[in-house]
Order: structure tokens, then sequence, then C-alpha cells
């Protein structure tokens, strides 16, 4: 089985969805992220330090699930794996919600 992603007009195949579990903190910042974000602004969407929000972007950047731009101030985005992660997650929740 092969799952299709279309990530900036190039698909990437992938043979298995990377098991990926979110902390509720992660989770929290990958909701927040509907378009593009600075630390400022999705740390008063969350109500957390910013401190706290970079190092968790830095976390998922690692892992994939979002990326960062390459203007000044920084702003950040969800990738495609970072929504197909997230909605598997609200499917994998769904009944214990």
């Amino acid at each position: 089985m092969s799952t299709k992603l279309e990530t900036d007009g190039s698909n990437v195949a992938l043979t298995q969805l990377p098991l990926v579990t979110l902390k509720q903190n992660e989770k929290a910042l990958l909701q927040a992220l509907k378009g593009e974000k600075t630390i400022s602004e999705l740390s008063k969407e969350v109500k957390r330090n910013k401190t706290s929000v970079y190092r968790t972007l830095e976390q998922l950047e690692e892992k994939g699930l979002v990326k960062p731009s390459e203007t000044h101030p920084v702003r950040y985005s969800i990738t495609a794996l970072g929504e197909l992660i997230l909605d598997s997650q609200k499917w994998l929740n769904h009944g214990r919600e």
C-alpha cells in the first residue's frame, strides 16, 4: 500500500505512514497553524510563552510537520505531512473524545 502526498508541487510516495504520536502542545500548535504565523502570533493563540512555542516548533520541524519561511520575521506553516498526521490523530481519537 502506498500513500501519496502532494507537497509544493512534487509527489512523495510513502510506503507506510510514519507513526507519530503528538503531544498535546504539539497538537495545539498544528491546529493553530491555519496559514503562516509567527511565534508571537502562535504564542498568543495557544496561550504559551514564546520560548516554549519555539521549542515545540523545532520538534515539529524535525518531524517534518511544520516548515519555517525564509523571510523575517519567520513565519511557520503546517506541511502536507503535518496535515495528514493531524487528521489521522483526529480519526484515531474519534472514539475516545
